[in-house]
């Protein structure tokens, strides 16, 4: 059966166990969703185990608030499945609880651009 990890923050009041119930319910019909907030069991180390079930997992349900990116735990969320090459599915949060949920694969703003640089001492390098 497929995993499918939910990514969320409910650090700024918009996301209700309500809504992940809800999503839940949607997703356990295209496979197998793990949501940590809904996640009877009780593991010894609990965030080892929400990243053991995100590298088992197939796809990345990314419920969208509006500071979900400030998350820490999102972010290394996104950032472990994007090193697994996984999918990201985003849905917004205000379409939570819906019977009828549309999920949208549009990418979301982008929340962080990277600028890198190389330093060395090669002359060809620095024109």
């Amino acid at each position: 059966m497929t995993c499918i990890f939910v990514s969320y923050s409910r650090r700024d009041g918009v996301l209700t166990i309500p809504m992940l119930e809800s999503l839940e319910r949607y997703l356990s019909g295209l496979g197998s969703p793990f949501v940590h907030a809904l996640d009877t069991s009780r593991p010894r180390w609990p965030q080892m185990y929400v990243i053991y079930r995100l590298i088992r997992s197939s796809a990345i349900v990314l419920v969208l608030t509006p500071r979900v990116f400030q998350s820490p735990w999102v972010r290394l969320g996104l950032l472990i499945g994007k090193m697994l090459f996984l999918p990201v599915i985003y849905v917004k949060a205000s379409q939570l609880p819906n019977k009828s949920l549309q999920v949208t694969f549009d990418p979301p703003p982008t929340f962080a651009v990277a600028k890198v640089r190389v330093a060395s001492n090669a002359p060809e390098l620095r024109r």
